[in-house]
């Protein structure tokens, strides 16, 4: 392996873990990392990346894929998310980055390894936060990518350009969502609503479903790129925001078919 030479860093680690430790006890805290480590080391997603070593209630990974490291991270999220056995679904955060690095008695040291460690520590909870650098590394078209952020990382100079990052399965919006909506944009009033009936028989458009399993968030197999809006004020809860851009999806579906019959 040649010292120097780019690789990809990631780090994930347990959110409230010193939390957990002081209302449930030692014990329990160390059972909960040691459940989490064996569930990212049992990750299809896993094969080819080293792991580096544990920190507690952590774990740090490289790999020389810089996509690699991106699917690995949205994995770890997935599947603490599913949930531990004996312990149920576990809040987990990841940074990734990608640079070059040395290689000492089995660590990794240099300021990729800084920024990767920094970039966790700024992941929100289920975030999978990556490095402009690793962002234009990991070119993926099931990749979806939020827009760049600046953040101050500890003992960092500059500021870092991050992402937050989904991986995103396609699925189609079934004809039922579609019909149901249909109903709603064309009530009997309005002397439409033969086109309700005749929902079951349109194709359905392919969507895109993003982040957790859990979140289900929707958006169009055309828009593959993930705005991230500012975060001002409350925000939906993901299931609140689930449902929205489902009915969201279902409309641009439907008007479509609905244009072409008013034609």
């Amino acid at each position: 392996m040649n010292e120097g030479t780019v690789h990809s860093f990631l780090f994930a680690d347990l959110v409230g873990f010193t939390t957990l430790t002081a209302l449930e006890g030692d014990e329990r805290a160390a059972d909960v990392a040691m459940r989490f480590f064996a569930a990212v080391r049992a990750l299809p997603e896993a094969d080819g990346a080293e792991e580096v070593k544990t920190l507690g209630d952590g774990l740090m990974l490289r790999t020389d894929d810089p996509e690699r490291a991106v699917r690995l991270g949205t994995a770890i999220v997935a599947r603490l998310d599913e949930g531990l056995e004996g312990f149920g679904s576990v809040p987990v955060r990841v940074g990734v980055h990608t640079g070059p690095a040395i290689a000492r008695d089995g660590d990794w040291f240099g300021m990729a390894v800084n920024v990767a460690a920094r970039l966790c520590a700024a992941a929100g909870d289920g975030e999978v936060l990556v490095s402009a650098t690793t962002r234009e590394a990991a070119v993926a078209d099931d990749l979806v990518f939020g827009d760049a952020r600046l953040h101050w990382l500890k003992n960092v100079i500059e500021p870092v350009a991050a992402h937050e990052v989904e991986l995103v399965p396609e699925v189609a919006v079934a004809p039922e969502a579609i019909a149901a909506t249909a109903a709603v944009v064309a009530p009997a009033s309005t002397g439409l609503a033969g086109v309700a009936a005749s929902a079951p028989a349109w194709r359905p458009e392919p969507v895109r479903v993003a982040g957790r399993p859990s979140a289900g968030r929707v958006r169009p197999a055309a828009g593959a790129t993930r705005r991230t809006p500012a975060r001002r004020g409350p925000a939906l809860g993901a299931r609140a925001r689930a449902r929205l851009d489902q009915e969201r999806a279902c409309l641009r579906a439907a008007v479509p078919s609905l244009l072409g019959r008013l034609g």
